[in-house]
């Protein structure tokens, strides 16, 4: 009875002493990542502070914020000041992924400088946490995923571009998560992470269209990476495929709207 209840004594122990590893991690994942998230926010705003080159600040080169005006003040996804014309006219140039992150960011927090400045601080505060997430799962140290944060942080173009209304932090979100999920995928394949896949490169493409092609680099690669389990993959990949596609689709035809066409021409009117 003795030696019985030493084991127990022993065995509750070693669990105890597990669970407080554990914690004891995760706490310290926690204040990495909050002071990642700080971080982020600071350098942008010092940077904002004492970049005096930056003078057209919320600058609306690619129409973005002019698309998401527009959807606001009930106009449909119509161009107006990048079209010079005095009507807002259907448009078919800028994918809807960053117009409806702009609209809605202006239809809840108001038209006006930081609402759009701080909003992208907030989409490269995730992206730089998923950036931390990718890091653990190739190299499986905190320290150098907390590097490889540090580099996001201090990467000169991504500050200049949360001073403008461009497409760059919400894709690069996008990209981050598509990333993230595909090593997930890669390690533990399922279906939910197949669809979750598709479904954020597809967001990623409606961002910064480049991406529409990446497809036909994910087939070979996960050929290569998941042989063993082919017959599985197939259905899988098909998963994948069937939410990148849906994605892209149903935001082309519902929500982007396709001039060339006149159906859509209607449907972007609001008729």
């Amino acid at each position: 009875m003795r030696s019985l209840f030493h084991e127990m004594k022993n065995n509750f122990r070693a669990a105890s002493d597990r669970v407080l590893r554990e914690v004891a991690k995760i706490r310290s994942t926690l204040s990495l990542l909050l002071l990642i998230a700080l971080l982020v926010v600071l350098v942008r705003a010092a940077a904002l502070v004492f970049d005096t080159t930056q003078a057209h600040v919320a600058d609306d080169v690619d129409c973005y914020l002019e698309i998401a005006r527009n959807l606001v003040g009930g106009k449909g996804y119509a161009l107006t000041a990048c079209r010079m014309s005095d009507a807002p006219l259907p448009t078919a140039l800028r994918g809807p992924t960053v117009v409806y992150f702009f609209t809605a960011v202006l239809w809840l927090f108001g038209d006006h400088f930081w609402s759009i400045v701080l909003a992208q601080w907030l989409l490269d505060v995730g992206t730089s946490i998923l950036l931390f997430f990718i890091a653990m799962e190739i190299f499986h140290d905190r320290r150098i995923a907390f590097v490889a944060c540090l580099l996001f942080v201090f990467y000169e173009p991504g500050l200049i571009f949360t001073f403008r209304g461009w497409s760059e932090p919400m894709f690069t979100l996008m990209l981050a998560g598509f990333t993230l999920s595909l090593l997930r995928v890669l390690q533990r394949p399922s279906t939910g992470r197949y669809a979750l896949c598709g479904f954020l490169l597809g967001l990623a493409v409606l961002a910064r269209p480049v991406m529409e092609f990446y497809p036909l680099v994910v087939f070979p690669l996960l050929c290569w990476a998941l042989k063993p389990l082919w017959r599985l993959f197939i259905p899988q990949f098909a998963v994948f495929s069937f939410a990148f596609v849906a994605c892209s689709l149903t935001s082309l035809t519902v929500i982007k709207p396709l001039v060339v066409m006149e159906v859509w021409y209607l449907l972007a009117c609001g008729q």
